[in-house]
Order: structure tokens, then C-alpha cells, then sequence
């Protein structure tokens, strides 16, 4: 074998620059870069450009006079010659949307290119008030400059505005100053047809045949004229003639496509299919996948009609993907998150899609229940601002008064709210709406709530929802009789309706008495069998009971009723885990999602391992789902909320490093997750990273400025700052109540010595807050210190409108009907141990009670497990021996 020579480098002859050498070509690049930078070269560079993409637009050469108009505006970015250049070419592309976003980048002062360039556009996408706006803001400049275009512009705005006598004029001036042109003509021709004025219209015709034939908008406009009058021969010949006397473009424009697309059609009517199919082939070939495309977005619609929101959603996102500026997949694609409650995203798609000026009236109520749900009542008023001083549309005027009692505007918001009454006075939920907003107001104004909700009960006396607003409003008012006369009178007069039936449930389940309500809910499905709230209500029932099976199989009824709704999935589980046979309801949802695959079940599945503590399993159910509906948001937040466990799980044991990094992953999938966000920062205060904690509080206020201020109370909390704590805490009170921070801010009052101020505020916080639960717990617990049992009792009634199943609040209220003699404490009791068997607190109450109605064989075993559970009580020891004693 021959062996390899070795060469040493130093063999080699070396290529290497002399340092000095180097420093000279760095020197020479940078003074050639400078020489050929200079402004003046820029500047004519640029100029140079500008005309080569105006000779090309001209000659029909789209694609080089933008690759021109770009090379311009590189070489000078703020001059606005390169910006119009290339919104010219959008125009002519029929991309508007483009070259209005390519203008409103730039505001060039006095140039009447630009302006009318603008203009043009916002006509174009149907912006007339925009573009009126902008023409009679620069009239005088533009008539100086370029009046005829002004007076086209002006009148194309004014027309489209409905404003047609204006419109008439202009074009006549249009037509004054340039009498060959035969624009002007074209526009009074067509609004003269469409105010059936035959004579004016026929002169406007004739003179376009005489002085303007064989020009392609006016053959175009012969042959609309031909097709109307159904003779297709002449509309055929018209429209191959117009074809010929447009330029030949290097990309196809909207308008040719819309002529050879009518063309096709014609072919097709005259029997001519062959001939048809060489102009549709055509279009295919301009516009290669267009067709994929329509074809993809009908199928979303088609899903989204059915209800399958999941699979509508994948598909859109797929063709956004593929075509991002499909406006219609976006505007759907913010609806279904819209339907879904990702209010955020559906905010995203819709600032993206959704244009105030030229959307639907429906697109803009929906883009405004979005931004009053995310509590920008600013945005309401700027989409629904235009023209509501003289709307006759209810749900706008609902929408717009709801806007101006959230921005603080109680007056004018109420206002508008009436006047929507007045014009449909059947839009009953407008009193709802006003009731609602009494109920939250500050004071609480319950007495006027009812006021509403009795007019609308007056308005349609058979509504179930007014009938349901009736018996809540007068629960949380303490008024339980006038609920039980409300319910009798309802089964009295609509005994067929299931709805009446399912409000008696509510209210003897309000009462604590399941089994009653699991009766009526029975009677409201027999009525109504394919009903999934009375089907949902009887499987809760069930469960509420502790009927296992039962509720099983009503969950298995909820699931084949709403397949699409997570309830019954986690009813389902739920049941099977009471009885220990959690394999049979993962079992269930594997057949069901073998016949038809559903995201939601294995979603449910997934959270209910994750509350087990099992990971593992969820990932697995969550990778299930994912193959079902990839890159599906749902699922993309079920991994956050894993990470979330995980983050939470470790926090809990004090492991804040990996608490860290799994909130950190987490917020990698949800960036704006406020659990998460919250957990990532409590985690670096338990850990006393106090540095870290405040960088990233600063980042969260960047995006949720409360969030981020209640944070900060926590921090400074943690640090004993107390002051500056109760400063942030109070800042985020004052921008948003919650319940969570009213119970820091009285909890720090209270122990830094303002008792008189935590109470004061306690007040506050119930009257800003009427249905947060924690309040009126809160306070009941002072009154019940205080022995005011009665206004203890009234604000437990109150919270348990809103919280049924509050443990706490059941166990507080049947100790005051204890201490009352009231008969419901038995009763109240029952249901809180029921709720919470485990809790030796609950157990004593109901085992005492118990005692006392002389129930000793059932209180004894209930109160020896509540000593088990707390065996240094005195109080339990104490109950234990009387019952035994009496027993």
C-alpha cells in the first residue's frame, strides 16, 4: 500500500494579508460605501426608479414596476413617491387592502398624488366616508393641482355615500373640463339607469358610442347592458370584443378575470361548453390553487354550520397558513373563537379582517360584544360610534349603551338602552341587561334591578329566562317566599313547558332539596328529551346524591346530546371515579371517539388525569386530541395547562426551581396565561428571589397592567412593605374588583391595625361586588361575630344565588337557622356535608343538629368522625358527649 506524503503547511505558499494591507481595503470599502450612500445618489437612484416603474406600469409589467417601486423606496424611505408608486400597482391588482396599508404608513404633507392615490384606493375597498373625509379636506389643493380626477374621486365617494344628486354634479364638472373622457359619462350613464331616467341615460349612451367606442370600459358597459336585456349573442360578441381592447398584462388583474369569468359563463348558457372551459382554464392558470382555496374555505363554512367548530377551525388556520390574506377565513376564524370564548384571539382575527368602515352590521355588533367582553369599551364606541346618534338598530344601541356604562357614562349609557326599548320593546334581555347592571353598580341597586326585570316579565310574561331573572333576583334579595310564589304561578300557568319545570328545580335546589329538584328536572326531560340543560341537570342531580350509576348513565344521555360540550365528559368521570371504575368512562369515550373522533372527550379525559396527578396519561390524551385537530388552540392550551399542574404541583412542595421552569414552558405555549404568569412570579417570591420576582412583575404589567399591579402588592407583601403593598392592591382594585384582592386588601388593613378601615372597606367590597362570595363570607363571619344573625344570614343567602355549592357558606348558614330555630338548618347542613364529608368543621355542625332534632343514632358516628379529625377540639368532645348522653 502506498503510503500518503505528508506536506507541511510551510510547504504551502501562504496567502494570508499583511495586517496593514487589511486596514487599507477596510478603509477604501467604507470611503466607496459612503460615496455611493450619499443623499444626492440615493435621491436619484430613487428618481430613476420611479420612472422605470411607471414605464413598466404602464406597459402592463406589474411584477418589474413593483420590484422598481420597492428599489425606490429603499433608497428613500420616507419620500413618498416610492410608496405611491408601488400602491399604484396594488390598485391595479385589485389588492386595496395592500396599497391602503402601504400609504397610512407614510403622511406626506401637501401632496396631491398621494391623496388622490389614497383616495382612490379607499374607494376601491368601498371606504367612501374615508375617502369623502380626505377629498373635501384637500379641496383646494387638489382642484389647483389635478381637478378633473378630483371631481371623479369626489363623485365615486359621494355615490357610493348614497349621495347621488351630489354625485351627478360632480361628474358633470368631471365632464366639462375633460368632455372626451369617457369616465364621467360611464358613472352619470349608470346612475341615471338605476333612477330608471331613460332619456338622460340613452344621451349618456349615445354619446359614449359616438365619441368613446372602442374603448374597453365602454364595451364592457354595452355589454352588461346587452346581458340585462337576456340577448346573450350581443352580450358574447361585447364581451370577447373588450377583451380584445384591454392590455395584455404580465399578471392577470381582477377586471380581466371578471370579464373572462362572465365570458365563460355566457359560453356555458349558449350551449358553447368546449369554449367555456378554454377561458375557465384560464383563470386556473392565473390564479393557480384558487380553486383549492375556495374549496377549503366552503368546507370550514360547512363545518362551521354543523357545528363542528374544532374541524372548522383547523381547516382555517391550514388556509391561512397557506394564504394569509384570506379575509373571509379570518373573519370566520375569529367567530369560532368568538363561540369558543377565546375572546383574545378572536379580537386578533378581527382587528386583522374586519374593517368598522365596510363591515356587515353583524360583523361589527360581533367585533363589539368581543371588545366589551374583554372590557374595552373604548373600541365599542369607536365601531359603533359612526351614525348611532340616528340608529334604529336595537342591538347597536344595546351594544353602545352597554359601552357607555362600562367607560363610567351611566346616563347616556342608560339612555341608550331605553331608546333601544322604544323601537323593539320585545327585546326583553335589554332589561335584563340594565337589571344586571344595577345588580354591579356602586352601591348596589337591587330594588331597581327587580324594577327592570318585572317590566320585562310584564313585556313577555311567558319568557322562561325572565322567569329564571325573577326567582334569582328575588333569592339574592332574601325574598324566598315571593321566589316559591313566582315558581307556583310559572307551573300554574305553563304546566307543558319544560322550562317551568326546570326552574322549580332550581329553587328546591336552592332550598337544599336535591331530590325534589332531581324530580322536576326528570319531568322537564320527559318533556323535552333531547334538552341538554335538563339532561345536564339530571345527571348533576344524580350525582349530587350520591346516585353513582344514575348519573353515569345520564352523563352517557348529556354526551349524545352535546358531544361538542365538555360537561358530560367530566360528569362521566367523575361518576366513574366515585364508583372506582374511571376504566369504564375512558372506555366509553374510546368507542364513541372510534366512531366519530371528537377533541373534546379526549380534552376531558386529559384534564381529569391531570387532576389525578397523573401527567403521563394526560400527555398521552392530549397527543389523542392533537391527532384528531393539529395545531388546535384548545389543545395547544391543555399543554399549558399541564405545564401549569406540573408548575403548581412543584410550588406546592416548595420545589420553586422547577415551578420556575414549567411555568416557563407553559407560558412558551400561553404567553399571556394569568395562572401562569401568577404562578411564575409567586414562585420567585416564596423563593425570596425578590429581584427576579420584580423583573418579571415589570414585564406582566406590560400586557395585564392589573395583574401586574396585584402582583407587585403581593411582592412588596412579602417583603413587609406594607404601605406600598396596600398601594398596588388598592391601584388594581381601582381598575378592576376582584373578590381575591378585596380579601388582601381587608386582610392587610385588618393586620396592620386599620380595623375601622378594613371594616369600612368590607362594605366596599360587598357593594362593589355583591355576588363575590369570599365578601359576603367574609362579612357574615364579622356579623356573625357581632351576633347579627339576621344580616348574617341575609348575606350567606345572597352569596348562595351565585355559589349553590359553597361548603363554607352552607355550613355558616345552617348554624344561624340552628341558632334561629329555623327549620332549614337540617336541611342546609346536610347539603354543605354532603359537599365536604371530609371537613371536621361541617361535620360537627351537621352532627349537632343532627343531636339536637333528636337524630342522636345518625349524629353519633358523624361527630366521633369529626373528632377523629380534630381530637384537641373542645367544642366537638362536647357535642360527641351530649349526643351519647341523650342517646
Amino acid at each position: 500500500m502506498a503510503l500518503l506524503k505528508i506536506i507541511h503547511p510551510t510547504s504551502f505558499r501562504s496567502n494570508a494579508l499583511h495586517p496593514l494591507k487589511i486596514a487599507c481595503l477596510i478603509l477604501l470599502s467604507l470611503l466607496l460605501t459612503s460615496c455611493f450612500d450619499s443623499e444626492e445618489d440615493k435621491q436619484k437612484l430613487s428618481e430613476k426608479h420611479l420612472m422605470q416603474s411607471a414605464s413598466y406600469l404602464e406597459q402592463g409589467q406589474f411584477g418589474a414596476a413593483m420590484i422598481e417601486a420597492r428599489n425606490a423606496i429603499k433608497n428613500s424611505p420616507q419620500a413618498p413617491e416610492g410608496h405611491i408608486a408601488l400602491a399604484k400597482c396594488f390598485i391595479a391588482l385589485g389588492n386595496h387592502k395592500s396599497a391602503i396599508m402601504q400609504l397610512e404608513q407614510i403622511s406626506p404633507e401637501a401632496n396631491s398624488d398621494y391623496i388622490l392615490t389614497l383616495a382612490e384606493a379607499y374607494i376601491a375597498r368601498g371606504k367612501y366616508k374615508s375617502a369623502n373625509i380626505m377629498l373635501s379636506g384637500n379641496t383646494k389643493l387638489l382642484q389647483s393641482v389635478n381637478p378633473y380626477q378630483y371631481q371623479i374621486l369626489k363623485g365615486n365617494a359621494e355615490a357610493g355615500l348614497g349621495k347621488l344628486s351630489e354625485a351627478i354634479n360632480r361628474y358633470k364638472k368631471a365632464r366639462s373640463l375633460e368632455p372626451s373622457k369617457a369616465e364621467p359619462k360611464l358613472r352619470l350613464a349608470e346612475i341615471y339607469i338605476m333612477q330608471n331616467e331613460q332619456g338622460p341615460a340613452q344621451e349618456m349612451i349615445d354619446s359614449l358610442l359616438e365619441e368613446n367606442s372602442g374603448e374597453a370600459d365602454v364595451t364592457l358597459f354595452q355589454a352588461k347592458l346587452a346581458l340585462k336585456e337576456k340577448n346573450l349573442e350581443k352580450g358574447e360578441k361585447l364581451l370577447t370584443a373588450a377583451l380584445t381592447q384591454m392590455p395584455t398584462t404580465d399578471i392577470m388583474t381582477p377586471k380581466r378575470a371578471r370579464v373572462i369569468s362572465a365570458l365563460a359563463e355566457v359560453l356555458t348558457r349558449l350551449g358553447r361548453s368546449a369554449d367555456a372551459l378554454i377561458y375557465t382554464r384560464s383563470i386556473a392558470k392565473a390564479y393557480p390553487g384558487a380553486q383549492n382555496i375556495k374549496n377549503q374555505y366552503d368546507e370550514a363554512v360547512t363545518l362551521y354550520k354543523d357545528g363542528k367548530l374544532d374541524k372548522a377551525e383547523a381547516v382555517l388556520i391550514a388556509l391561512l397558513k397557506e394564504t394569509p390574506g384570506h379575509e373571509k377565513a379570518g373573519q370566520l376564524l375569529g367567530i369560532i373563537n368568538y363561540f369558543q370564548g377565546d375572546l383574545d384571539e378572536a379580537e386578533y382575527y378581527f382587528n386583522e379582517n374586519i374593517d368598522p368602515e365596510i363591515s356587515s352590521n353583524a360583523e361589527k355588533q360581533v367585533v363589539a360584544l368581543t371588545s366589551l367582553r374583554l372590557n374595552k369599551p373604548e373600541d365599542v364606541l369607536k365601531i359603533l360610534g359612526s351614525g348611532i346618534q340616528s340608529s334604529k338598530d336595537p342591538s347597536n344601541l344595546t351594544l353602545y349603551g352597554l359601552a357607555k356604562l362600562s367607560s363610567g357614562e351611566q346616563e347616556e349609557g342608560i339612555g341608550y338602552l331605553r331608546k333601544a326599548l322604544e323601537i323593539a320593546p320585545e327585546k326583553t334581555h335589554i332589561y335584563l341587561v340594565l337589571a344586571n347592571y344595577f345588580n354591579n353598580a356602586t352601591p348596589s341597586q337591587p330594588d331597581k334591578a327587580l324594577a327592570e326585570i318585572q317590566r320585562a316579565y310584564k313585556a313577555v310574561p311567558d319568557d322562561a329566562i325572565i322567569h329564571e331573572a325573577l326567582v334569582r333576583q328575588q333569592l339574592m334579595m332574601g325574598n324566598s317566599e315571593g321566589a316559591e310564589t313566582t315558581v307556583t304561578r310559572v307551573l300554574s300557568k305553563y304546566p307543558k313547558k319544560y322550562s317551568s319545570y326546570l326552574l322549580a328545580g332550581q329553587l328546591s335546589q336552592f332550598k337544599g332539596k336535591t331530590a325534589d329538584a332531581l324530580n322536576h328536572y326528570q319531568q322537564a326531560l320527559a318533556l323535552a328529551p333531547s334538552n341538554s340543560a335538563a339532561a345536564l341537570k339530571v345527571a348533576q342531580s344524580q350525582y349530587f346524591l350520591r346516585q353513582w350509576q344514575e348519573a353515569f348513565d345520564s352523563y352517557k344521555k348529556v354526551i349524545e346530546l352535546q358531544p361538542e360540550k365538555i360537561e358530560g365528559y367530566k360528569g362521566l368521570l367523575s361518576s366513574a371515579n366515585a364508583m372506582n371504575k374511571s376504566d369504564s368512562a375512558v372506555s366509553f369515550i374510546e368507542q364513541q371517539n372510534a366512531k366519530t373522533p371528537n377533541v373534546t372527550a379526549y380534552i376531558a379525559v386529559a384534564l381529569d388525569s391531570i387532576r389525578r396527578g397523573d401527567y403521563t396519561a394526560a400527555e398521552s390524551y392530549r397527543d389523542k386530541a392533537n391527532d384528531i385537530s393539529e395545531n388546535n388552540p384548545t389543545v395547544q392550551k391543555l399543554s399549558a395547562a399541564i405545564w401549569y399542574a406540573k408548575a403548581k404541583q412543584a410550588k406546592d412542595s416548595e420545589n420553586y426551581k422547577d415551578a420556575k421552569q414549567f411555568a416557563l414552558k407553559g407560558l412558551q405555549l400561553d404567553s399571556d396565561s394569568p395562572l401562569l404568569l401568577t404562578l411564575l412570579a409567586e414562585s420567585e417570591i416564596k423563593a425570596e428571589q425578590y429581584e427576579q420576582a420584580a423583573q418579571v412583575i415589570e414585564q406582566i404589567k406590560e400586557t395585564n397592567e392589573i395583574l401586574g399591579l396585584h402582583l407587585q402588592g403581593d411582592l412588596n407583601n412579602a417583603q413587609k412593605y406594607f404601605a406600598s403593598a396596600l398601594d398596588s392592591y388598592e391601584k388594581a382594585w381601582d381598575k378592576q374588583p376582584s373578590d381575591l384582592l378585596g380579601f388582601k386588601i381587608y386582610h392587610l388593613l385588618g393586620t396592620s391595625g386599620h380595623k375601622e378601615k378594613a371594616e369600612k372597606f368590607l362594605d366596599t367590597w360587598v357593594e362593589a361586588l355583591p355576588n363575590a362570595v369570599r365578601a359576603r363570607t367574609t362579612r357574615s363571619a364579622i356579623y356573625i361575630q357581632q351576633g347579627q344573625l339576621k344580616a348574617a344570614q341575609s348575606d350567606l343567602e345572597a352569596g348562595l344565588v351565585t355559589a349553590p355549592n359553597s361548603p363554607v357558606m352552607l355550613n355558616n348558614l345552617a348554624w344561624i337557622y340552628q341558632q334561629l330555630n329555623d327549620s332549614r338548618a337540617l336541611t342546609v347542613a346536610e347539603r354543605a356535608y354532603k359537599l365536604a364529608p371530609g371537613d371536621a368543621n361541617i361535620l360537627d355542625t351537621y352532627g349537632w343538629i343532627l343531636a339536637q332534632s333528636g337524630q342522636n343514632d345518625r349524629a353519633i358516628p358523624i361527630l366521633e368522625k369529626a373528632l377523629e379529625k380534630q381530637p384537641d377540639n373542645e367544642e366537638i368532645k362536647k357535642h360527641l358527649d351530649a349526643a351519647k348522653t341523650a342517646h
